[in-house]
């Protein structure tokens, strides 16, 4: 049996999932094994802030188009802050466009940025280059309702349960109800765009709770970062069999706070935020950004360079290791292909068992 679901129909994709762009995670063999699936897998550009990370996600399409069959789309996804923070971003945005021919993009931090000479936004220059469709990823109500005005085809309601960057979590909302109120409002819209639910999923039992909310498919960001094609290392991906439930993650400012003393340009408020596995930092600073800016600010502090240390060597008592509040159903690391395999199976099976609630 197929989905039917409208993600299916109108985006390149056979199962209701999307394998999230994740900075430093997302490359060319992961996303080409999320195809093969039949998912919509994303290559991630990130910061796409120069000539060299250009030519960094170049390597990675080329390893995708190595690996993947001559139909499956490539999907690239963007952090907004850095990306269009000159006009030489857009500029290579656009060459992108031009040269790669995308099927899908994505956008995040914010979704929707603006050319500062011609004025037109991102999702403008997407549909007018190609035939490009365009995912922007909110975080509350009224990101969500920007997006939606702005033309976009879809729009993943990412709730703060997720793991990376998203919204601080005092103006973040919970995956469900922000999930549910963007299903009434595209419903609403004129061109009715597509709903993705993100942020705690990590097996079908989530994905059919995303559809059971009317959301026409959702996406898989912790649990494919442990997979086997998943960049990055070994250690940190561990970390994530370990953690055995949400208790070991919580959503903080404390690693954007440290980074941003050297980050150029720095994580902008309100997307300093990132869901991460607790550890020795971050519980120690938590909660205390006034006291952690003062330590910073402190001369001899040793913090940023510990960090960055720690970061180098893979130490996970020190460094980030983002992840989402349903790492405690990953107990191991598997391969992208098995792993979305898996997830649309028990999807299938969840949803043909709820008639029997009735």
């Amino acid at each position: 049996m197929s989905w039917k679901t409208r993600f299916v129909t109108q985006f390149p994709a056979k199962v209701p999932l999307m394998a999230a762009p994740m900075a430093g995670v997302s490359g060319g063999e992961l996303a080409s094994e999320a195809c093969r699936a039949g998912a919509l897998g994303f290559i991630a550009a990130g910061h796409m802030t120069t000539d060299s990370r250009l030519q960094e996600l170049e390597a990675e399409i080329a390893i995708f188009r190595a690996k993947a069959t001559k139909e499956a789309p490539l999907c690239i996804g963007w952090i907004g802050f850095s990306s269009f923070h000159t006009e030489q971003g857009f500029d290579i945005y656009e060459r992108i466009l031009k040269q790669q021919k995308p099927a899908v993009v994505q956008f995040f931090a914010p979704a929707i940025s603006y050319h500062p000479t011609t004025g037109k936004s991102n999702v403008e220059i997407a549909k007018e280059i190609g035939n490009t469709k365009v995912l922007l990823q909110v975080g509350n109500v009224k990101e969500g309702e920007e997006a939606i005005a702005a033309g976009a085809d879809g729009i993943i309601a990412q709730g703060s349960e997720g793991g990376g960057h998203g919204l601080r979590r005092e103006v973040g909302n919970g995956t469900l109800p922000l999930a549910a109120r963007m299903v009434k409002l595209a419903a609403a819209a004129p061109h009715k765009p597509l709903v993705l639910a993100a942020g705690g999923i990590a097996d079908g039992r989530g994905v059919a709770a995303a559809l059971a909310l009317g959301c026409d498919a959702a996406v898989l960001g912790t649990r494919l970062w442990a997979s086997k094609e998943a960049l990055n290392k070994d250690v940190l991906k561990q970390q994530l069999v370990v953690t055995k439930s949400g208790d070991g993650v919580h959503r903080t400012r404390v690693f954007d706070q440290i980074q941003n003393v050297y980050l150029n340009p720095p994580w902008p408020e309100p997307y300093d935020s990132c869901g991460a596995l607790r550890n020795e930092l971050s519980e120690a600073w938590d909660g205390k950004p006034s006291e952690l800016a003062a330590e910073l600010s402190r001369e001899g502090s040793t913090v940023v360079e510990e960090y960055k240390a720690a970061s180098k060597k893979g130490d996970h008592s020190q460094a980030q290791v983002l992840a989402g509040e349903g790492v405690g159903e990953i107990e191991s690391i598997d391969a992208a292909y098995e792993i979305l395999m898996q997830v649309d199976k028990e999807a299938r099976e969840v949803i043909a068992n709820l008639p029997k609630l009735l």
